[in-house]
């Protein structure tokens, strides 16, 4: 009788690890399934942040070009000045310090 009676009980003891265990993968596989499409939401938003920061250093670089181009045929038209027009050292450029590009005026040096 005793030992039925202790029979009875590791058998429900058994039960509840079961049930537990089987709770505990069941909950394990949710959180599982979900740490799983995070991972995938990550990697897409990490993929799409390296395509935009690859685009913005493409207009970067587009930028800088045109600026280099811009620069060159100003430095070409500049050339071409001195030749035509002599030596522009005659002048000198006065500005004022609150609008530098728009107040920019050519006085005669003082030595001409």
């Amino acid at each position: 009788q005793n030992l039925k009676e202790q029979n009875l009980k590791l058998k429900e003891a058994m039960r509840k690890i079961i049930q537990t265990a089987e709770v505990n993968e069941s909950t394990w596989l949710s959180q599982k399934a979900d740490l799983e499409k995070h991972i995938a939401s990550l990697t897409v938003n990490l993929k799409n942040t390296e395509y935009q920061n690859a685009r913005n250093m493409l207009d970067i670089a587009e930028e800088a070009k045109s600026l280099l181009v811009e620069s060159t045929r100003q430095k070409a038209t500049i050339a071409a000045l001195k030749r035509q027009f002599g030596n522009p050292g005659l002048y000198k450029e006065t500005t004022t310090p609150e609008n530098h590009k728009s107040n920019s005026t050519r006085v005669p040096h003082p030595e001409s």
